[in-house]
């Protein structure tokens, strides 16, 4: 596969909406595992153009989550003041997801929309597509 088609923005555009469209995958223009992604992602009947709202956990079940993996937050808010401090964040969001996709902690130092990613969310391939924690 010529590795210039995987970056070109407008050809990906296009694979995406003949597959959105008519259900063709353009297997020469993606990479195999966003290709499959893809199609799993329709398999688990995933709105292909939006995210579901009901993939965002609160509370007390949160707070559990939270507490089983509170090792991994503490080493990444070990991390947060060097990055803050290197303007790193600017710009950015950076969400820290468990074993189980559930984005656990964010992080980010300017105004920026956070429905997408968020403390909470659950980020899971079956959750939300191929835009999820580790699928690419």
């Amino acid at each position: 596969m010529n590795s210039q088609l995987i970056y070109d923005d407008s050809r990906i555009k296009d694979a995406w909406r003949l597959f959105v469209n008519k259900g063709i995958v353009r297997r020469e223009i993606l990479k195999n595992d966003i290709a499959y992604s893809w199609v799993r992602s329709r398999l688990h009947g995933i709105e292909l153009d939006s995210i579901p709202s009901d993939t965002v956990i609160t509370g007390e079940i949160l707070r559990q989550f939270q507490k089983r993996d509170e090792s991994l937050i503490c080493v990444c808010n070990a991390f947060i003041p060097n990055l803050e401090a290197q303007r790193a964040l600017k710009g950015i969001i950076l969400g820290v997801a468990n074993r189980d996709g559930l984005v656990l902690n964010t992080y980010q130092n300017d105004s920026i929309d956070t429905s997408l990613m968020c403390t909470g969310r659950r980020m899971t391939e079956e959750a939300i597509g191929t835009n999820a924690v580790g699928t690419a």
